[in-house]
């Protein structure tokens, strides 16, 4: 998994190197997720503590990503190494994902060469879908707060 625009690529061989799932999302849908995701970080270079008006010159500049940089140079680049061929990238829309995840997960699947029967694309989007993902998130959070002792009853001798 890598934010990285493809020309930036941090492994050796670059996209001759690999097939690439490219998730792509609406622009607006993305800057949204994207401020709100900048505000749950820790204190640091990419945490943003402004309104979404503030924080959108700098998404759209590319200085509020993970490595990414501009929205638009981003899928500029992917776009253009899915176009040159030999079925080295597969274009995702997120919408996509949310409308029919057994759909996209068995396109996914078939596009790494997997075996796609029904009951192992319908185990996989189960487990991958929103809610599974924000359980998993809340129950590493509780086991994160209780390591720090937050929430814990004191022992009294």
């Amino acid at each position: 998994k890598t934010h990285a625009q493809a020309a930036n690529l941090p492994w050796r061989g670059g996209t001759a190197a690999g097939r690439f799932v490219i998730v792509s999302r609406n622009p607006l849908d993305a800057l949204v997720s994207a401020y709100h995701h900048s505000r749950t970080l820790p204190p640091g270079e990419l945490r943003f503590g402004g309104d979404l008006e503030g924080f959108a010159p700098l998404w759209e500049d590319g200085r509020a990503t993970f490595g990414g940089g501009c929205y638009w140079d981003w899928h500029l680049g992917w776009w253009a190494e899915h176009q040159r061929g030999g079925g080295r990238v597969l274009w995702v829309q997120y919408e996509d994902m949310v409308r029919d995840l057994e759909g996209e997960v068995g396109r996914i699947a078939a596009f790494l060469g997997l075996e796609a029967r029904g009951e192992v694309v319908e185990a996989t989007a189960r487990e991958s879908g929103f809610a599974r993902m924000k359980a998993r998130l809340d129950a590493e959070e509780e086991s994160r707060r209780r390591a720090r002792g937050v929430g814990q009853r004191r022992r009294v001798r």
